[in-house]
């Protein structure tokens, strides 16, 4: 049996309720674990009925989203104690950190597939739900507890490592991050989702049905960011729409960005402002610099975003947070 933790009724009663009077529970939490700890200090006993708490929350060698920590991840963030008392009951866990959430952006062809086959209820709010809120679908929001669920019932879109963990706590510059240490506790976490095999899980998950057998198309070229830049890129492609695909293997996010410049400007003098930025200013580009299209990829993870290519030649920027901002090449579009 499957019980979700972290929504609102799921109170400690209720928990131990469930978890006391069914065989063989999988707990996910999708929130803080504040009353995972609570229900399993009040009933220790409890976790010899638990099969697997899965916990949406953590981030090991990705980067966390705190603006107090930025090294920790909002759900641990919020109740590192009760993280700490879950860690050390004894369940056998399963963290979802950011290492693998990261792989699974909210895209806009997920959008399109859903749009063009929603049959059940679940499939047409999610739907209503993307569509009534754009800014879903833009850079930096993620299937974070979709990608929780999904893996409770199928592991398959994810690898796996065990690792030794220890919650730190004490301070708001420090809570809720997690430190892997040979004295830590043992989890299994979830270290990288196959974006494909996620978005085919959920869509169909939500369909109720298997009519969904692929989400996104192939990448027509992918770019991979390194610690100085990024991977080289094709000379020329022919005008039209094209699907490229980032892909980041660094702690720092990242993005490449399709530019061209005004007539009066060259694309040697974009070269020339792009060798003197200095990553880890704020340095703004000048008028003459127009951005076409850019796709960005968080720490660790991968996405995929259409070019528009128009005739003329274009340079393709590649942005390493604080580390490196090069003129990966330029493209020649025929006209």
């Amino acid at each position: 049996m499957i019980c979700l933790a972290g929504l609102p009724g799921a109170e400690v009663g209720y928990l131990c309720d469930v978890t006391r009077h069914h065989d063989d529970v999988w707990l996910v939490a999708t929130g803080p674990l504040t009353n995972v700890a609570e229900s399993l200090t009040a009933e220790p006993a409890l976790v010899n009925d638990l099969a697997r708490v899965v916990s949406m929350g953590g981030a090991l060698l990705a980067s966390g989203n705190v603006e107090a920590n930025p090294e920790a991840e909002w759900n641990f963030h919020a109740d590192p104690r009760a993280v700490d008392i879950v860690l050390r009951s004894g369940a056998p866990i399963t963290l979802v950190p950011l290492d693998a959430t990261n792989s699974v952006p909210i895209t806009s062809y997920l959008l399109d597939a859903l749009a063009g086959h929603h049959v059940t209820p679940a499939a047409d709010t999610v739907l209503e739900l993307l569509q009534a809120n754009p800014y879903l679908v833009e850079p930096g929001n993620f299937f974070w507890d979709p990608l929780a669920a999904v893996l409770a019932t199928d592991g398959s879109p994810a690898t796996f490592e065990e690792r030794q963990v220890v919650v730190l706590e004490g301070s708001p510059d420090v809570d809720g991050e997690l430190v892997m240490s040979s004295s830590g506790v043992g989890v299994r976490a979830a270290m990288e989702a196959d974006a494909l095999a996620f978005e085919t899980e959920f869509l169909n998950t939500l369909n109720g049905d298997e009519a969904i057998s692929r989400t996104r198309p192939e990448p027509d070229l992918t770019i991979t960011l390194t610690a100085d830049g990024c991977s080289q890129i094709p000379d020329s492609f022919p005008p039209g729409t094209i699907d490229v695909e980032v892909r980041n293997p660094l702690k720092a996010g990242g993005a490449a960005i399709l530019a061209t410049t005004t007539r009066n400007h060259s694309i040697v003098e974009l070269a020339a402002f792009v060798a003197r930025v200095d990553p880890a200013g704020d340095a703004r580009p000048p008028k003459w610099v127009v951005s076409e299209a850019w796709t960005g990829a968080p720490p660790g993870g991968s996405s995929l975003a259409p070019w528009d290519l128009a005739p003329g030649t274009h340079g393709v920027v590649c942005v390493v947070e604080g580390v490196a901002v090069v003129l990966a090449g330029t493209i020649e579009v025929a006209g």
